[in-house]
């Protein structure tokens, strides 16, 4: 079995640390972080949130380059929220150009709801990627069955967290494959051979359903399965670990009241 090159330093101190914080307790704190964000009116409560999980990321070593594809597009999606409330909402005018003989005006009170919309997503995706950097996978799984969060949902996401890597190689050999017939050499023919690559996944996608389906029927598969560790997870977490979960989420939530 090869090593994984992805193993830096940040995973192997994530692994040492597995009797560390209860993967329920973060998985709370993960909770009501995102749903403090999503509540806020203001400004600075997600900005704050925003800079202390980017802190976090910054001390657990995790590599800039993987920070950087995490972070790229949800920083496009801000973007992009950030331009359609400055360029559609109200108040006074604070700039105008000119794109193509359309006059572009930016509001100010647009361009405040835009910042406010923005810094919800960029803190909700780092609070979110601390936690899921932390966290093993299964211990995510195992903590949703723990909050008994429906079957369903954890069903889902186990099997899409495990093919969406499957679909993503499949993706990337029908794409080079292409590419090395010349698929993509104009746009026309870059257009025919995405449609092509398209159907092809498409069609992949039902037929590995199918066949995971009744694979795991034919083993005896009857939903009660959660990967993780059952004998820890039967165990409710430490008192120590539920006062340090109150402590956070306190703070969280006084600085949710003076932020507003």
């Amino acid at each position: 079995m090869e090593s994984n090159p992805e193993k830096t330093a940040w995973v192997k101190k994530r692994e040492t640390k597995k009797a560390g914080i209860d993967a329920r307790i973060r998985l709370l704190i993960f909770g009501s972080a995102v749903v403090l964000i999503i509540t806020n009116r203001g400004l600075i409560f997600p900005a704050v949130l925003f800079a202390l999980s980017a802190s976090i990321c910054f001390y657990m070593k995790i590599p800039a380059k993987k920070l950087a594809h995490r972070f790229s597009e949800p920083l496009f999606i801000a973007g992009v929220l950030f331009l359609i409330k400055a360029i559609s909402g109200g108040g006074p005018v604070r700039a105008a150009f000119d794109l193509l003989g359309w006059k572009i005006h930016f509001y100010e009170k647009g361009m405040h709801e835009g910042l406010v919309l923005s810094f919800r997503v960029m803190a909700a995706v780092s609070a979110l990627s601390v936690f899921t950097l932390s966290t093993d996978f299964s211990d995510i799984i195992s903590g949703l069955g723990w909050f008994r969060v429906p079957r369903q949902i954890i069903e889902i996401t186990f099997l899409a967290d495990r093919y969406i890597k499957v679909f993503l190689s499949e993706a990337q050999t029908i794409y080079h494959s292409q590419k090395n017939r010349l698929g993509y050499a104009g746009v026309s023919r870059s257009l025919k051979s995405f449609g092509i690559l398209a159907g092809s996944l498409t069609i992949k996608t039902f037929d590995q359903a199918q066949a995971t389906s009744l694979a795991m029927e034919q083993r005896g598969y009857t939903g009660k399965f959660l990967p993780g560790d059952p004998e820890r997870m039967a165990r409710p977490p430490r008192k120590r670990e539920f006062l340090l979960a109150g402590l956070i989420m306190s703070f969280m939530v006084l600085m949710w009241i003076k932020l507003q």
